[in-house]
């Protein structure tokens, strides 16, 4: 079932149709604000608040393109709300990441796990407008136009962000192995 025919479900008040539109799209909203927030148990909070929101507001949203992006629009917004109410909120992403791992040698999977770490704490040092541009493009896979729109923002913005961003995310990587 398409997702605007889901949302005129929930309009009409079908519990049925907003548990499928938050088991289709609760995990990616919830790894995005893992990775922005880098708080497992905030994460899960801000989930549910972005969750929360959108049943609240059903009622005025109008489709103005993807489902999928709107959320990700209301999550982004919700992470900013939560970094202004706990600047200081920051602990490790672990159980916000997959760990398994294919490796056969304990010694690769230690340098995979030191290098994912590596990445995790270098994002957390860039601003929040470059952060989610590169979360969203890198682990979430969209599109420069669906981050535009996320972000509200023109699509060279959004590029640009993404530039700056991983450039600067290089040279703080490069610092991180040059200390070691």
């Amino acid at each position: 079932m398409q997702d605007n025919e889901l949302v005129e479900r929930i309009q009409c008040g079908d519990q049925s149709a907003l548990n499928e539109i938050i088991r289709t799209y609760y995990n990616e909203i919830y790894h995005f604000l893992c990775r922005k927030l880098s708080d497992t148990n905030a994460a899960q909070d801000v989930t549910q608040t972005v969750f929360l929101k959108f049943v609240r507001n059903i009622h005025s949203y109008h489709e103005r393109g993807k489902l999928k992006n709107y959320l990700f629009r209301l999550a982004a917004n919700a992470g900013n709300d939560y970094f202004r109410n706990k600047p200081a909120a920051y602990v490790l992403l672990d159980a916000c990441f997959d760990r398994q791992s294919d490796d056969p040698l304990p010694e690769e999977a230690a340098e995979k796990r030191e290098a994912a770490e590596a990445v995790k704490n270098a994002l957390l040092e860039l601003p929040i407008f470059q952060r989610d541009v590169i979360i969203l493009r890198f682990y979430h896979g969209l599109p420069f136009k669906d981050i535009a729109r996320i972000m509200d923002c023109g699509v060279s913005s959004t590029k640009s962000r993404y530039r700056q961003g991983m450039e600067k995310l290089k040279i703080l990587l490069e610092r991180a192995y040059d200390n070691e």
